[in-house]
């Protein structure tokens, strides 16, 4: 990466680690203007290379002058237990780690054990030391399939991408609980996008094999469903921003 430290901005482009919910992380990145120029590159659907059938995503976004990178990675399903034992380390939504904060490991409980879940992103500039537990966390993973957007080729945004993975945990009640928790939120997200940004090159590096728990509503429905929300919200907030911006002039 270039040595110039990139222009900050919150979520993306920053000196410590970004944890958030999807929502708030929308709410971050909608709201800082840079971010709407900073488009998507990469997408990577990946694995872990376990036996949790745990499954996430990385994107690779570039700063509007195309000198720096950020790392993002979407993990669904970050668990709040009930059982004292199997607790785990939730951040709260918005909130910003320090730099050597790392994604806590993935958790399995039983559905009894659920109290709820949350969709977290994960985000820090690419080269820096905050990134550097996302990198580690992909590199143990399988590679299932990646989306490359061609040089001149229309790439969602930041700003598109963040509402893309809040309809896409939006929707999580129209499929089964434990399925909803990776396979199902990692697959319907990569199967939006790639309708949604249609220029987008696929490459399938590794067949994928589900067991366990299936989700009842077959995936060209999910995917319908979440187009469908996400062209509605992403009006709404386009607009309502155009709104906003005509307002400050006067």
């Amino acid at each position: 990466m270039a040595p110039q430290t990139p222009t900050r901005v919150s979520g993306l482009f920053q000196d410590t680690l970004a944890i958030c919910d999807t929502r708030s992380w929308e709410s971050i990145i909608r709201g800082d203007d840079n971010a709407s120029r900073c488009l998507v590159d990469k997408v990577t659907w990946y694995k872990q290379s376990s036996t949790v059938q745990h499954e996430f995503l990385q994107f690779i976004i570039w700063s509007e002058d195309g000198r720096h990178a950020s790392i993002v990675l979407a993990e669904p399903g970050m668990f709040r237990v009930k059982s004292d034992r199997r607790q785990e380390s939730v951040a709260q939504p918005g909130t910003i780690s320090t730099a050597s904060a790392t994604p806590p490991a993935s958790a399995s409980p039983t559905t009894a054990d659920i109290d709820g879940a949350i969709d977290t992103v994960y985000a820090a500039t690419f080269g820096s030391g905050a990134a550097t537990g996302l990198v580690v966390k992909c590199s143990g993973a399988t590679t299932l399939r990646t989306l490359t957007f061609p040089v001149g080729s229309t790439r969602p945004s930041a700003h598109e991408l963040a509402t893309l993975l809040v309809v896409t945990s939006d929707n999580k009640s129209r499929y089964n609980v434990m399925g909803s928790q990776c396979c199902g939120f990692a697959e319907t997200a990569f199967e939006a996008l790639k309708r949604l940004f249609p220029d987008a090159r696929e490459d399938i590096q590794s067949r994928r094999t589900v067991t366990g728990y299936d989700a009842p509503i077959p995936i060209a429905d999910r995917v319908d469903a979440v187009c469908t929300a996400y062209r509605k919200r992403n009006t709404f907030l386009v607009e309502e921003a155009n709104r906003d911006g005509e307002l400050s002039k006067r």
